[in-house]
């Protein structure tokens, strides 16, 4: 195992228990951006990977636009990076919109980041699924609250804000915001091309 391997391991161990320090650590790495871009392709694909072993694992029910999806892997690598840049873009816009002082960079530093420590979270939660499956409904839970927890003090961090209550906020309100746009454009993009969804 390298140098570098080691380090990122204890980097994402140290920024479970102490989110702040880990997200300053981050910010003062020595990689240049073009690395960030090539680590957020990278964390793109791992997740849609475990997304689809978790699904092979527990089949969900039919549904035409999943199944497209299923499908056409590189349309929903597509999506989903576009989703993930849209998260670097909104970190970024709206905290320098509230006053804070980040760049883009580091939101797009943080964003990649996060995700890289949540993949160990949801390679644990896969684990579950093969060996005690009622433990992994509630390791989804854990997931949940620790990107939460995660993500709100990183933009604190990021943009200098000292409280994390408005930032939770912050992130909750852009969140469904966000949300709510990717689920129009994505209902729209479905009935144009899965033709089922027009069958009554």
């Amino acid at each position: 195992m390298s140098e570098t391997l080691i380090s990122l391991i204890g980097l994402a161990r140290a920024t479970v228990l102490r989110p702040q320090d880990g997200a300053r650590r981050v910010l003062a790495l020595p990689y240049p951006r073009a690395l960030w871009w090539q680590a957020l392709a990278l964390v793109v694909i791992l997740g849609l990977m475990m997304t689809y072993l978790s699904n092979a694992l527990i089949p969900a029910p039919a549904d035409p636009m999943m199944a497209f999806f299923n499908d056409a892997p590189l349309v929903t690598a597509l999506i989903a990076f576009g989703a993930t840049l849209a998260m670097v873009i909104c970190i970024h816009r709206v905290g320098r919109a509230l006053g804070g002082h980040g760049s883009f960079e580091g939101a797009l530093r943080l964003t990649v980041w996060l995700q890289a420590v949540m993949l160990l979270f949801n390679a644990v939660q896969i684990f579950f699924l093969i060996a005690l499956p009622p433990f992994a409904v509630l390791m989804g839970f854990v997931n949940i609250g620790l990107t939460l927890w995660l993500l709100t003090n990183f933009v604190a961090v990021l943009h200098g804000f000292k409280s994390l209550f408005p930032v939770f906020l912050m992130i909750l309100l852009t969140g469904f915001a966000l949300g709510l746009t990717f689920f129009m454009l994505l209902s729209m993009t479905g009935a144009l091309m899965v033709p089922e969804l027009y069958d009554v």
